[in-house]
């Protein structure tokens, strides 16, 4: 059984794409069964290691020492480990993002009531926008106050309806470049006090 592409990738990422035995990033890399497959090893991840072919025609199948075929199994187990640990990061910053994105939508909804269930429309690219601004640590407070004074804009009759997401989206990118300017000059001082010298 010949070895699958998803798992040749998976196994040279693991091992940083060079060879598992002279650590060697120049030469071309193959995958190398730890226990060769004429002596019953497996196709799995934990019986491979990225190889050079140099490496790959010199061991030929034989037995490889035990410790070696232990260092590469703990190194499998620890890479699966920690893998599992970034894929669990992964599903927690999406799973963040997502309530994030509701609670934008649940804002929106609540300040653009008009009653009998009309609300303001929202564009189709709302949900881009939200998780932009989740992405760069907007507040929510900050797009609360912008939707309170785009909803008062329209009221007044100086703004479409229609318009009123966009219009809040201009007043939180506003807000946000004030408050990255002065985030700046204040990392800045900071560093200027401590002896830090420029920080730009």
């Amino acid at each position: 059984m010949s070895v699958s592409k998803r798992i040749r990738f998976e196994v040279l990422r693991r091992d940083g794409y060079k060879c598992h035995y002279c650590h060697s990033r120049e030469e071309k890399l193959t995958i190398d069964h730890v226990i060769p497959q004429a002596l019953g090893g497996s196709d799995k991840p934990d019986n491979l290691v990225a190889c050079c072919q140099a490496c790959n025609i010199g061991k030929t199948s034989i037995n490889p020492d035990e410790p070696l075929v232990a260092q590469v199994e703990k190194w499998a187990e620890t890479f699966h480990y920690y893998l599992k640990a970034a894929q669990d990061g992964i599903k927690t910053d999406i799973e963040e993002e997502n309530e994030y994105v509701r609670s934008i939508f649940d804002l929106w909804e609540q300040i653009t009531d008009l009653g009998d269930g009309y609300r303001y429309p929202l564009p189709d690219t709302w949900a881009k926008t939200a998780r932009y601004w989740h992405g760069i640590g907007v507040d929510v407070d900050i797009i609360e106050h912008a939707f309170r004074l785009s909803r008062e804009r329209c009221e007044l009759g100086k703004l479409r309806i229609g318009n009123a997401y966009n219009y809040a989206a201009g007043i939180v990118g506003n807000l946000m470049r004030d408050a990255m300017d002065s985030a700046r000059a204040w990392t800045q001082d900071a560093i200027r006090q401590k002896g830090g010298g420029n920080a730009d």
